[in-house]
């Protein structure tokens, strides 16, 4: 009897210690299954949403865009291609090895400006009316530094108290403004930059122009301009 016993005890160890060894193989392969079933479950449903996009695409038509030329510059654009402060000499913006701002005499009798000050407000770098409206100076400052101003080419008197000039910039063809130190060119100035000014040249067309202007607070102003050439040679 106590043979008997001993054997089936064996017998019941040796069935469960094989038992996890022959079921695991199914456990792995229902596990597999479900991975396979939810993969392909996930594809089908990117599959879906990949029609879906492309039938929401194809249902979106755009307009149809024809280029046909080459855009023109506007005669009243404001933008110039050379300057003169830059060298002292007509060259092109590009060619300038220095910061050059350049308003035009078109941009000047857009803003109505009266002043040198007023017609540089809208030019990067500078503080064109540091103190506020002025009709007797001209405050123009520069990356920080007091500007000095040229006309033609010569400096006017500048640093002398309150007697510094004001120039009217209806007489003024052009305003440009150099950034950066300028001594070689120009002598003595601050590393700020400066303020060039060219007068009005005689045009190869005949010119005759009145200008009458009112303002508020009793704001009155004349000016004329008449040019051309003075024979048929020019």
């Amino acid at each position: 009897m106590q043979l008997a016993a001993r054997l089936t005890l064996i017998a019941s160890i040796l069935a469960l210690i094989y038992m996890p060894l022959t079921a695991a193989p199914q456990g792995i392969q229902q596990n597999s299954n479900t991975e396979e079933a939810v993969s392909q479950s996930a594809e089908t449903e990117g599959e879906g949403d990949k029609a879906r996009s492309a039938e929401n695409v194809g249902g979106i038509k755009l307009p149809e865009v024809v280029v046909e030329d080459l855009g023109e510059s506007d005669e009243d654009e404001f933008t110039a291609e050379d300057a003169v402060g830059g060298t002292k000499t007509d060259t092109p913006l590009i060619e300038v090895p220095q910061s050059v701002s350049v308003v035009t005499e078109e941009q000047i009798e857009k803003q109505a400006a009266q002043s040198v000050g007023a017609a540089l407000r809208y030019t990067p770098g500078v503080n064109a009316q540091a103190y506020g409206f002025d009709s007797r100076y001209d405050w123009i400052f520069i990356r920080g530094f007091l500007a000095p101003k040229f006309l033609d080419g010569l400096q006017l008197p500048y640093g002398v108290g309150y007697a510094d000039p004001k120039v009217e910039p209806y007489g003024l063809e052009r305003i440009e403004i150099l950034k950066g130190p300028s001594s070689s060119l120009y002598g003595q100035v601050p590393p700020g930059g400066l303020v060039s000014m060219i007068s009005k040249r005689p045009t190869p067309f005949p010119l005759h122009e009145v200008l009458l202007q009112y303002g508020s607070y009793d704001r009155y102003q004349g000016a004329f301009d008449l040019g051309g050439p003075i024979d048929e040679r020019g």
